[in-house]
């Protein structure tokens, strides 16, 4: 039952956060949008290219990596757990709700705080496609790491067909993810439209 209130909430959550996207869809042009107050991604690689800097967006291979590290990281904890409880009564539930914690929060909650441990050694980071130099909101990295754990490897189909290698999750949480060095040495107050 509790399994079946979690998909209602998250499709609800899904045909909310739609409306103003078929909006845009159905209406057919960005000023629509605008009139329909669907805010419109910044482009900044217009802006940044003016000053002479460039945003360098990582390549499917640097993301798979990036969650092929991070794997091995809850894989290794899971392995730690497995050997450091002893008492057979208690080692599958404790393991099952430390694992099923950090499977619904490292992701995320790392995410919203620029980047996962794996992302962080790739050097590539999740930001708001409306302002690079801002992290996603945490309700916006629990909207990703939802949506690409329904779509799977689907969600990465659209990466070569933009620009800013955008996933399906990317688009779903208004997230872009960019290398490292595009971030760093910038504050949110120097990119403008």
């Amino acid at each position: 039952m509790k399994i079946i209130g979690a998909f209602y909430l998250y499709f609800g959550t899904i045909l909310h956060i739609s409306k103003p996207i078929q909006l845009l869809v159905q209406q057919g042009s960005t000023t629509d949008a605008v009139a329909a107050n669907v805010p419109s991604p910044i482009n900044h690689t217009e802006a940044l290219s003016q000053r002479g800097e460039e945003i360098e967006y990582p390549s499917l291979l640097k993301r798979y990596q990036a969650t092929f590290i991070d794997s091995m990281l809850l894989f290794l904890i899971f392995i730690l757990l497995s050997v450091a409880v002893e008492d057979a009564q208690y080692k599958t539930g404790l393991i099952l709700t430390v694992v099923g914690i950090l499977l619904l929060t490292y992701e995320p909650l790392l995410s919203c705080y620029s980047a996962t441990l794996g992302q962080r050694m790739m050097n590539i980071r999740v930001r708001s496609v409306y302002d690079t130099a801002q992290p996603i909101s945490l309700r916006k990295a629990y909207f990703r790491f939802f949506t690409k754990g329904l779509l799977g490897w689907i969600s990465f189909l659209t990466i070569h067909s933009n620009t800013q290698k955008r996933a399906m999750h990317d688009y779903a949480a208004d997230s872009v993810m960019i290398r490292r060095g595009d971030v760093s040495n910038r504050s949110s107050n120097e990119i403008q439209p």
